[in-house]
């Protein structure tokens, strides 16, 4: 590189006090070439590392996205789990309430018959209530 800088120089004809000038070019041409390759050198190094941190943003956007999205979907299943469990609730309630109002209707007759009522409504309806959990519950899973 030298062979090629002093090419150069001894090329350019300067007529005012042409050592003085001559030197002058070398160190200031030598200075801007010194300048240029470390700005190529540093340029090279920061567009590396401009690079991965680009990188890195689309990824973490890319994991904000899919934690929000994440997060609404539990949210939907969990409102969906309460109202479920709401309506089964519910429905144990009118069937509890079927069965106190046999208990007032019936107090004073035949008892007999009111037990019978109660014991064939019971368990169907607690494995009705059973199944419907169950089947919830594997619709989770999926």
């Amino acid at each position: 590189m030298g062979n090629i800088l002093n090419d150069i120089i001894d090329d350019i004809d300067i007529e005012i006090k042409p050592n003085k000038s001559k030197t002058y070019i070398k160190w200031t041409v030598r200075i801007s070439v010194a300048l240029i390759g470390i700005a190529f050198v540093l340029g090279q190094i920061n567009s590396n590392f401009l690079n991965k941190l680009d990188s890195f943003e689309t990824k973490i956007d890319r994991n904000v996205t899919l934690i929000e999205t994440n997060k609404k979907e539990l949210e939907a299943k969990i409102d969906m789990v309460y109202v479920d469990y709401l309506n089964d609730l519910s429905e144990v309630q009118k069937t509890t309430k079927k069965q106190l109002g046999l208990i007032i209707d019936y107090r004073n007759s035949d008892k007999q018959l009111l037990k019978e009522l109660l014991d064939i409504n019971t368990p169907r309806e607690t494995s009705t209530i059973r199944t419907k959990i169950k089947k919830d519950n594997e619709g989770d899973k999926n």
